[in-house]
């Protein structure tokens, strides 16, 4: 299962800091959680470059440094069971976007 998380506000309105808990019920133990993420810190190009001094031109070695920092990365996620309730707390800073995967024993899947 994935669930997708955005965190945007119409143009010219306030945007904060937003935490998100997702809830999902009657699950057995033993699923596991990894995270993706777009933000500031996380698969941020634009960043980098800015980082970089914002150069016009890049060598290979810049490129190379832009694109791995574009990159997609999956962390674990970290779980919470209370009972068959399963719990998932995220932090979303402003215009960020997750992507959280969560996989289930195979003993549940049909």
């Amino acid at each position: 299962m994935t669930i997708l998380l955005a965190n945007y506000a119409l143009p010219r309105h306030p945007i904060e800091n937003q935490s998100v808990r997702v809830i999902l019920q009657n699950v057995v133990v033993g699923a596991k959680a990894t995270i993706r993420r777009i933000d500031q810190d996380h698969a941020n190009a634009k960043c980098k470059w800015q980082e970089m001094g914002a150069p016009e031109y890049l060598d290979t070695g810049a490129l190379a440094e832009l694109h791995t920092s574009s990159c997609l990365q999956s962390e674990a996620q970290a779980c919470r069971y209370r009972g068959r309730v399963l719990e998932l707390d995220i932090e979303l800073p402003p215009l960020a976007v997750s992507a959280i995967s969560v996989r289930f024993p195979e003993h549940m899947r049909g």
